[in-house]
């Protein structure tokens, strides 16, 4: 039975609403977390179902609105393509042309005064001191010098290049470069220009100064050691005389070889004594044996041997200060010959380095050479046609999904699932696709005239989910606007809730516009006559019996109820009477199903005052015309009268536009079956 406490008190305690039978709660929350893809067994329709992970789920919804402004991406790439077709046809093809130069790890024979007299070819073998000499000569190839000597040269060659000189040189400047390729001692000289066979040539210019730039370098320095060493040699010269006077001198003075006759005359001495002493002694050894030591003879041959020691001690020590004084001598000469030897060899040195010099100076070598003159290019290196197209059609591709998504947050309109359950909070229960070969009323009957229309297919789905998600039997359907497909989708839903078994009463209960007669061809007597209006029976004093209002269809198990409008009669009044209750009181008692069809909210209050008064309210939402800022106020109006919010239906879904795969598969189906 209907609960009479929450039909007395509809309009105060919406706590209440919604109620089924058995005074047991109609249905849980509507529930929006994950659950299985077929709902229970129901097929699944309007595409995706916002249940998937987040991940994917954004994903599929930046693909979803890039098919829905699927015109705004194809324009920015058709502009971006014209853009770039325009910058190909006006822009100026610029040409490269390189020639390649060799370092060489010789430096030249003299660099400066120093390396005259010195040459440090161990240091030349390094890694820093080669990294050294290939920058400089880098640098000599990128200095000032070089580069007006070019300009010179190409001012003759070309004389489209001559003219102002602050344009030339920004000419150079700008397309000019050298550079050292890594790991090498390759230089690439690389020029730009618009014609080509002034880009090879003036690279060729620049490689053939820069060779000779480095040879007249080369021979200005070899030059200046030559000047340097003569006068080097001449001071040389001065001081290797000086050096051997003085040894000649010295040689004079200290009469060295005076002395050493004196030492081997005091050595000849020193033998005639010591043969002296030895007979001496051997003499009065002989006394000896027939005398004592103390006879005269004795003594006397003692006092000769005295006599001789010490002649033999005072030749000595003349022998030994001789030698002290050649010694002296000696080292004294031995330090002038030292210095006579190195100035005479730093002499003949600089006389060997002068020689070389000279050679040098005349020899016609560079530590640069060419080893790849440039030649004429063949393709331009700008504008790179293929790569400029690649960057517009990609920044055309990132301003279109820029425009895209700005456009699709601008435009406050229902698209898709997503704008419903994320947006507004509402399940989707399905989407109803646009049949545009069926007129408006033909389509509210659709399920009963073409059963294997994806549309019929829609409704059906949308049915089960009803079931599945609400064991009541009242369900309210209302829109935000008119226009938006509610009777539509209540007729139909009606007709495949009928098909499934259940006795079903369709009821009309948008008084102000009321549709249903029309829908059905049911023909209305004139206002005032209570007989077929729901609208007049429940104004009247003593109304009929409700079973009188019913009219049946061709269906078996469906009848309907309509209503017609009335200008004397306030349906807000009526709706908030207790006839309302004792109706659907009457319907619960006797059908199973009650399909009511009422006013937009966002024309009239009356479908938030019957929400609280039903099992389940079903919003329905058109495809690109709900607005979600409206069906957001409508949500809130019906969570307001305590309504139970099943969830939403989004009716015609044009399928071109949104993509659904699904779309084929029906279409193809219902063409093959015709």
């Amino acid at each position: 039975m209907f609960d009479k406490k929450a039909l007395n008190n509809a309009n105060n305690q919406p706590d209440t609403a919604g109620m089924s039978q058995g005074n047991q709660p109609a249905s849980p929350p509507v529930y929006y977390g994950p659950m299985p893809s077929a709902y229970g067994g129901y097929p699944l329709y309007g595409g995706q179902t916002g249940f998937e992970d987040s991940s994917w789920s954004e994903l599929a919804e930046l693909f979803r609105i890039l098919w829905l402004k699927k015109f705004v991406l194809l324009l920015m790439l058709c502009f971006s393509a014209i853009s770039w077709s325009y910058y190909i046809y006006t822009a100026t093809p610029i040409y490269r042309a390189e020639s390649i130069v060799e370092l060489s790890v010789r430096r030249p024979r003299f660099m400066g005064q120093q390396d005259a007299v010195i040459d440090d070819t161990s240091r030349m073998g390094s890694v820093s001191s080669s990294a050294e000499l290939f920058n400089t000569q880098v640098l000599k190839l990128q200095s000032n010098t070089l580069r007006k000597k070019v300009m010179e040269r190409s001012r003759r060659f070309f004389p489209e290049l001559a003219g102002d000189e602050e344009k030339l040189a920004k000419y150079f400047k700008d397309n000019v470069s050298i550079d050292l390729i890594r790991r090498s001692s390759l230089v690439k000289i690389a020029v730009k220009s618009p014609k080509p066979a002034i880009a090879a040539t003036v690279a060729n210019i620049y490689s053939a100064e820069g060779i000779e730039m480095v040879y007249a370098l080369n021979k200005d320095l070899s030059k200046s050691a030559v000047s340097w060493l003569e006068t080097q040699i001449e001071t040389q010269g001065k001081m290797l005389k000086d050096a051997e006077k003085k040894v000649l001198d010295f040689r004079s003075q200290s009469l060295l070889e005076t002395l050493e006759a004196q030492r081997d005359a005091i050595k000849e001495s020193l033998i005639a004594y010591s043969k002296e002493l030895t007979e001496a002694n051997a003499a009065r050894d002989k006394l000896l044996s027939r005398y004592t030591p103390n006879h005269p003879e004795v003594k006397t041959q003692d006092q000769l041997i005295a006599a001789i020691k010490k002649q033999c001690d005072d030749q000595i020590r003349l022998a030994e200060d001789k030698e002290q004084e050649i010694a002296r001598g000696r080292a004294e000469l031995s330090v002038l010959e030292r210095e006579k030897s190195t100035i005479e060899i730093t002499y003949r040195g600089i006389l060997a380095r002068m020689e070389e010099a000279r050679l040098s100076s005349d020899e016609k070598t560079t530590t640069i050479k060419i080893v790849e003159p440039a030649e004429v290019p063949a393709k331009p290196i700008s504008p790179r046609k293929v790569l400029s197209l690649a960057l517009a059609l990609f920044l055309g591709g990132c301003g279109g999904i820029f425009l895209s998504m700005l456009s699709y947050k601008l435009e406050d309109r229902i698209w898709g699932d997503a704008d419903v359950e994320n947006d507004i909070g509402l399940k989707v229960l399905g989407s109803v696709p646009r049949v545009s070969w069926v007129v408006r009323k033909q389509l509210a009957l659709i399920g009963l005239k073409d059963k294997f229309s994806i549309a019929t297919e829609a409704f059906s789905g949308i049915r089960g989910l009803i079931d599945k998600n609400c064991q009541g039997k009242t369900f309210l359907f209302t829109s935000s606007e008119p226009r938006e497909g509610k009777t539509i989708c209540s007729c139909n839903v009606a007709i495949m809730s009928a098909k499934a078994g259940f006795k079903t009463l369709l009821v009309d209960l948008d008084m102000r516009r009321p549709q249903l007669a029309r829908v059905w061809s049911k023909n209305i007597p004139e206002i005032g006559d209570a007989e077929w209006s729901l609208l007049h029976a429940l104004c009247d004093i003593v109304p009929p019996p409700f079973e009188k209002l019913c009219t049946k269809t061709e269906l078996p198990n469906l009848a309907i109820i309509v209503s017609q409008m009335a200008r004397d009669i306030n349906p807000a009044e009526v709706l908030g009477t207790k006839r309302v209750r004792e109706f659907l009181e009457w319907a619960m008692q006797n059908f199973d199903r009650i399909i009511i069809d009422s006013p937009p909210l966002g024309a009239a209050s009356d479908a938030m005052v019957l929400g609280g008064l039903v099992d389940g309210v079903v919003l329905v939402f058109r495809f690109n015309k709900t607005k979600k800022s409206t069906a957001k106020r409508c949500v809130k109006k019906l969570n307001e009268g305590g309504a139970n919010i099943l969830g939403a239906i989004i009716n015609d879904v044009d399928l071109s536009r949104v993509g659904h795969e699904y779309g084929h598969y029906y279409g193809s189906d219902h063409r093959d079956r015709g």
